[in-house]
């Protein structure tokens, strides 16, 4: 919803995100396993990561909140202009 209907918000929070994707799935499995990811002999590999991905998957992790969904544990951090006064 963010993606569609937020884009300032949005926007906003990317510009003080940093950092890279780890490609490790966490993300992936949050409501539900998604059916690009596969897993085989310990890897993770998402079939449409380089084509096609959905926008909220590319705006993944959008602020504060989301990291913690995935107990911090993933490449992407904020930086110190985040939290931002509105």
């Amino acid at each position: 919803m963010i993606c569609h209907f937020k884009r300032d918000y949005l926007h906003k929070s990317l510009s003080a995100r940093q950092g890279d994707c780890l490609q490790c799935g966490k993300c992936c499995e949050l409501l539900y396993r998604c059916p690009a990811l596969v897993k085989r002999n310990g890897m993770t590999r998402c079939l449409i990561y380089h084509r096609g991905r959905p926008v909220q998957c590319r705006a993944f992790p959008i602020d504060i909140k989301d990291l913690a969904d995935v107990n911090f544990e993933c490449g992407y951090f904020f930086s110190s202009s985040y939290p931002w006064s509105s």
